[in-house]
């Protein structure tokens, strides 16, 4: 008899696990998500004739294997992006480097921030209290304090109040505040080479970052859109828009009720990544549920003309003064282009949920674009066909100080009380770490 084996959520992290098992012939696979939409957050939504994702959606960092992957589901339909992303700082663009660039500012902080570098002890930094001391024991008060200050725009959180593991999340890990030669030296210290970054030439950038993106004219949804297929085709039983409110776990099988009929499962995958939402499932009610924190953002999508777009793939704003975060050229490199020219950008703005900039986005259209404008991303003479504004109330979870120890307690718990549910406390937040801990999955499923 086969196993019945359910993976709970369909976004990358699920179609990765799904992937794994699709093909074992013992194994009878059921997958099941909240959302009517296959795909998760990769779902992109029609506008004016373009399909636009929610936010830069990438396979970023893609080795052969995880490329071999993604060309067997879309058959193919998927394009290397050869541009490299860059970063802005303080209304300049640093090309082919995503990470802040400090070394437009004034040679005296820049000089203070160096000082401080050199005085920093070289024993470990992880052990502080919350993610504002870990950048100034990182980086030094200086730098640490404007670190602080870019997270802070970045995601409308403040970085007093978030654990300090959470720098894994972000774009922060490394400083950079001078020209590539000096800090090439500098990383020649030892304890100082991990936490501090020099441009690469943009043939080895390109070469070791590997962006791809489906090629077929939909965005992230030609990918969605192939894996419900591909999966389906391998014998896949997918359940959509069916909300799990309790796991039961009887008789050493798992009752689930989906579309009114009762399922009986020897293994449970839980693969939407939220440890807190699998614990109330379990029942397990006594969680304190503000030690997450959802970053959310104004999403701005600007209709332009193809030339008078000066970026590609995308540009990561870091200045705490600027109100766009990321610009990203999905229309450019997704072969989104109409035969006149006509494409689309689109802005990531960070934005607090029910905050003014997230209730009136609409009446900053004009300051997003003036922006771009500042950093030459758009011509100075153009303007857009059209615009649109989408409120995202959640794109990435931060973990509050205190969270970690629940989530031990939490992970502790229900491995103890169960072994066939598989879960992952910590789960990776780039595709690439996503594709790989999908491994995972084979040994559980067969035990």
């Amino acid at each position: 008899m086969k196993r019945q084996v359910l993976i709970v959520g369909t976004g990358f992290q699920g179609i990765c696990d799904a992937a794994r098992l699709a093909r074992l012939k013992d194994v009878d696979l059921h997958m099941v998500d909240i959302s009517p939409y296959f795909g998760g957050v990769l779902h992109s939504f029609p506008h004016n004739g373009f399909f636009i994702d929610k936010g830069l959606h990438l396979f970023s960092g893609t080795d052969s294997k995880m490329l071999n992957f993604l060309d067997e589901i879309l058959k193919g339909e998927i394009s290397f992006i050869s541009d490299t992303p860059s970063s802005g700082f303080a209304g300049h663009v640093t090309k082919n480097y995503e990470l802040p660039d400090l070394s437009h500012l004034d040679k005296k902080l820049r000089d203070r921030i160096l000082t401080e570098l050199l005085n920093l002890p070289s024993k470990n930094v992880d052990s502080v209290k919350n993610l504002s001391q870990h950048f100034k024991n990182r980086f030094g008060d200086t730098a640490g304090n404007i670190f602080a200050d870019i997270f802070k725009n970045l995601y409308s959180i403040n970085p007093d109040e978030i654990e300090a593991s959470e720098i894994s999340k972000t774009s922060l890990v490394r400083l950079k505040f001078d020209d590539d030669v000096q800090m090439k030296k500098l990383k020649s210290i030892p304890h100082l080479d991990n936490i501090l970054a020099a441009r690469r030439t943009k043939n080895l950038a390109a070469e070791e970052i590997k962006n791809y993106y489906p090629s077929g004219g939909k965005g992230m949804l030609d990918f969605a859109n192939a894996a419900k297929k591909w999966l389906s085709e391998l014998g896949v039983k997918i359940h959509m828009d069916q909300k799990i409110n309790t796991l039961s776990y009887l008789d050493k099988k798992w009752l689930i009720e989906l579309s009114g009929v009762n399922y009986y499962f020897d293994k449970v995958i839980w693969s939407n990544g939220s440890i807190h939402q699998l614990a109330e499932v379990l029942g397990h009610k006594k969680l304190n549920r503000t030690l997450q924190t959802p970053a959310s953002m104004v999403f701005a999508i600007f209709g332009i003309r193809k030339e008078d777009v000066f970026f590609n793939p995308y540009v990561q704003l870091f200045d705490p003064n600027d109100i766009v975060a990321r610009v990203g050229a999905a229309g450019l490199f997704g072969n989104q282009i109409t035969d006149i020219g006509a494409t689309f950008i689109t802005c990531e703005c960070p934005a607090a949920v029910n905050g003014s900039f997230w209730i009136n986005a609409e009446e900053n259209i004009e300051k997003i674009w003036r922006c771009l404008v500042k950093y030459s991303l758009v011509s100075s003479h153009a303007r857009p066909s059209w615009s649109k504004i989408v409120r995202v109330p959640k794109t990435i979870n931060f973990e509050k100080v205190g969270s970690y120890k629940q989530t031990v307690q939490l992970s502790d718990m229900i491995f103890d009380q169960y072994d066939s549910i598989y879960f992952r406390p910590n789960p990776p937040n780039f595709r690439r770490d996503i594709f790989s801990a999908s491994l995972d999955v084979l040994e559980f499923a067969l035990l």
